[in-house]
């Protein structure tokens, strides 16, 4: 009839094996086994299916003409044309020449198309979507039957183009697989819904960010806290991004896993789909490292990163941490604390978890560095300088130094709202570390109680996370001690900020707090004890009460009189009285008699 009739045309929508519509052909099947009464094999109704398809093409053949109704090389172009009025070429040209640029610039950590001529001339055409993005949504997405091919992008495409204009987001130049906002639910039940991904929706939510993302303690995904806690220098929220984009092409191939070359995504790939003028590839590879020491659900193994919902590492060890009580979280605290200064510091007798003034001893040889205790709170620091406990004046006042961590509200001290925040986000960060630290111990202790076994964790080289994040927590921890309180020459307690720096033992603390007092000229070392300026400078001291002190009198007065220096060891008094004789400033005489 077709061919006798002109304007007549018969398109041909047959199922075929292979097709989008196979599963169309198995319900054929079934329907002539219930027509005929007998039950036939997946092999002979593949063999019937394959039959009639022969049958009807060699009909049809004779007159039939083959069109595509689109090509490769169209489709973006057609996508564009369905989903805008108008496109400006000028501002398409301007766009391809910005990526170019960064693509030559980063090109070592692309893949080699990236910086061809080509691929500018395929940007160029497929604006306003970057080609990896169309080329996610066909080469993968439509690869699924339910996500209905051409259809399917379409739709995905109007969704994340609807979700831009209503945002007035200008996020990028171009619109990326990481633009799908896939805390909109509308988005995510498409997405999820046709990719059978809905398992994953806890990896969404939990790790990169998902409709119910706020229903969480913490009301942030974690790719949303490691953008709060390292912001993109230009507010891009890169970790979200990034995570994202690796959570999208975890939906394809997963029954293969990493078997599939459509699962996951490697970190050449990443870098081309992610990266626009603003936001760079070593950003990216930033935030792909972090995956490895915060993601729950994301991972990379093999080359490529992805979503699973196997046991993981940092699912067991975000389990673990909601375990912690805060008694262990403080031990940990006060035990690290006790390592930022040894107790058998030379110059000081370090005492440690101070809190009040009766944990400081009097009377002692050496002069005392009290270690404020992190959950001290606050301190009036006077009353340990002039007290040794309740109605116990102290009688070596010179003899008390106070290290003040800065979470520690010092009486004389007065906050600001900024120092205030500054106290609080350290408290936060100590308090994270423990967690890890404790979290880390006990997986290691026990990984087969959470699935994992112990190959797992060298494989991961857990041992050596380990250790960075026990040194990173005494770093900090030794970093919040940065307050010297001490009897200053004024007579008067005063505070001095110090900068410490890391390390087991705390030889850069004592360092710092040596340097900071013979600045102040609170400090005698021994390669000033026998200057002539020391000796000067000291005269004043020793005979302003009387022109014949007795020894006993200076050695008392240097622990008891707040407006002296210290020595650095109890040594150095012999030393200073000699080189006084030598050089004629006092001299020395024994008293033998009552005149």
């Amino acid at each position: 009839f077709a061919r006798q009739h002109t304007g007549v045309s018969v398109v041909l929508t047959l199922a075929g094996s292979t097709d989008a519509f196979a599963k169309e052909t198995e319900k054929l099947a079934a329907l002539v086994s219930k027509v005929r009464g007998e039950e036939i094999s997946h092999e002979q109704a593949a063999e019937m299916t394959q039959k009639a398809e022969k049958g009807v093409i060699s009909v049809v053949s004779r007159d039939a003409t083959t069109v595509v109704p689109v090509h490769a090389a169209e489709i973006s172009s057609v996508l564009s044309k369905r989903l805008f009025a108008s496109l400006d070429l000028r501002e398409a040209e301007q766009t391809a020449d910005a990526y170019m640029d960064m693509y030559r610039i980063h090109s070592p950590s692309l893949p080699a198309r990236a910086s061809g001529e080509e691929y500018r001339e395929i940007m160029r055409s497929s604006y306003p979507f970057h080609p990896t993005f169309i080329r996610f949504l066909n080469e993968k997405m439509a690869s699924i039957d339910t996500f209905q091919g051409t259809r399917g992008v379409l739709r995905v495409l109007a969704l994340v183009v609807r979700s831009l204009w209503k945002k007035n987001s200008n996020c990028a130049p171009m619109i990326h697989t990481s633009h799908l906002d896939m805390s909109d639910a509308r988005t995510v039940n498409e997405i999820l819904g046709r990719t059978g991904g809905g398992d994953l929706l806890p990896a969404l939510n939990t790790d990169v960010g998902g409709p119910d993302t706020s229903n969480l303690v913490t009301g942030r995904s974690y790719a949303q806290l490691a953008d709060r806690k390292n912001p993109h220098p230009q507010e891009y929220p890169l970790y979200e991004y990034t995570w994202k984009t690796v959570f999208l092409h975890s939906l394809v191939g997963r029954a293969e896993a990493l078997g599939s070359n459509l699962f996951g995504i490697t970190g050449q790939d990443a870098f081309l789909s992610i990266a626009f003028p603003g936001l760079t590839p070593p950003q990216i590879e930033t935030a792909l490292r972090e995956i490895d020491n915060s993601a729950q659900y994301l991972r990379f193994h093999q080359g490529r990163y992805y979503a699973s919902l196997e046991p993981s590492v940092n699912r067991a060890l975000g389990t673990i941490r909601g375990s912690l009580r805060s008694e262990q979280v403080d031990d940990l605290l006060a035990s690290t604390a006790r390592k930022v200064v040894k107790r058998e510091e030379g110059t000081f007798q370090v005492i440690h978890d101070v809190s009040a003034p009766e944990h400081i001893p009097d009377k002692t040889e050496k002069p005392v560095l009290g270690l404020i205790a992190l959950d001290a709170d606050q301190i009036i620091a006077e009353q340990f300088v002039t007290t040794a406990g309740p109605n116990r004046p102290r009688i070596h006042q010179n003899m008390v130094f106070l290290l003040v961590p800065k979470i520690v509200r010092e009486g004389s001290r007065v906050w600001d709202t900024e120092t205030a925040i500054q106290a609080k986000d350290m408290l936060n960060r100590m308090d994270a570390l423990a967690h890890t630290v404790l979290a880390m111990r006990k997986l290691r202790k026990q990984p087969e109680n959470y699935g994992i076994n112990l190959a797992k964790l060298l494989e991961n080289e857990f041992d050596h996370r380990l250790k960075e994040r026990e040194m990173a927590l005494i770093t900090t921890v030794t970093q919040c001690y940065d307050g010297l309180c001490f009897p200053s020459a004024s007579g008067q307690v005063v505070r001095k900020e110090i900068s410490t720096g890391g390390g087991e033992g705390g030889a850069s603390v004592i360092e710092e707090i040596r340097r900071l007092l013979k600045s102040e000229g609170e400090l005698i070392t021994s390669d000033m004890a026998l200057t002539q300026e020391t000796a000067y400078a000291l005269t004043k001291r020793f005979f302003e009460a009387s022109q014949t002190p007795s020894l006993a009198s200076v050695k008392e007065n240097f622990a008891c009189r707040r407006r002296w220096p210290i020595l650095e060891n109890p040594s150095l008094l012999d030393q200073i009285i000699r080189a006084g004789v030598t050089r004629g400033v006092w001299c020395l005489f024994r008293m033998t008699g009552q005149n």
